[in-house]
C-alpha cells in the first residue's frame, strides 16, 4: 500500500479502531496540534546539547503518543486502548518540573521575550503549541469526548516543563554575554 490512499479526499480521516471523522472536527484538530507539538519537540531536542534535557524531551514525545491515542479514540472504544496515559506519567513530569525549578531557583519568573538563542526559542514555540493542544483537549473533555483526567493534567504540566527548559537554555546565552 502506498502513502496515497485517497481515503481522505472527501475531507474525512481515520480515528482509532476503524472509525472516521471530518478533518475539521475538534478531535482531529486536537490530534493535529499534538502532531505539531511532537514535531517541534523533536526540532528543539535536535538543538539541545545536554543529554539529560534531550532525554526528557524524548520521553515527553513518547508520552504524547499516549495522549494522541486518548484523543483519537472514540469514547465507546476506550477499553480497547492497550496503553493509557496515567498517574505515573503525570508524576514523572512533575518530578522533572521540581528538579528544574531547583536548578533554576527563583530567578526565572514572569514573561520573557523569546529568542535569546535558537534552542530556547524552539522550546517557547513548542510551549505555545502545547497550550493550544491543551485548549483543544479541554474542549473535547467538556464535550465528554475524553474522560481521562490525566491527559489534561499532563498537558498542563508539559507547558510548564517546556517553559523551565527554555529558561535553562537561555542561561547558556547569558553566560556567553560580555558584562557591562
Amino acid at each position: 500500500m502506498g502513502i496515497t490512499t485517497r481515503k481522505g479526499d472527501l475531507g474525512r480521516t481515520d480515528l482509532l479502531f476503524g472509525l472516521r471523522a471530518s478533518k475539521d472536527s475538534l478531535r482531529v484538530e486536537a490530534g493535529g496540534a499534538l502532531e505539531e507539538l511532537n514535531a517541534f519537540l523533536g526540532l528543539a531536542r535536535s538543538e539541545l546539547k545536554a543529554a539529560r534535557r534531550k532525554s526528557v524531551l524524548k520521553r515527553c514525545q513518547e508520552n504524547l503518543f499516549l495522549v494522541g491515542a486518548e484523543v483519537a479514540c472514540p469514547p465507546k472504544r476506550r477499553a480497547r486502548l492497550k496503553n493509557r496515559l496515567g498517574p505515573e506519567q503525570v508524576s514523572w513530569i512533575e518530578e522533572q518540573i521540581q528538579r528544574l525549578q531547583k536548578q533554576i531557583g527563583k530567578t526565572a519568573q514572569g514573561f520573557v521575550i523569546p529568542g535569546s538563542n535558537r534552542s530556547s526559542a524552539l522550546l517557547e514555540v513548542a510551549r505555545s503549541v502545547a497550550r493550544r493542544a491543551e485548549r483543544r483537549i479541554v474542549s473535547l473533555h467538556r464535550r465528554k469526548a475524553i474522560a481521562n483526567k490525566h491527559v489534561i493534567v499532563y498537558m498542563n504540566r508539559l507547558s510548564d516543563l517546556l517553559w523551565l527548559l527554555a529558561r535553562l537554555e537561555e542561561r547558556k546565552t547569558e553566560l556567553l554575554r560580555p558584562e557591562g
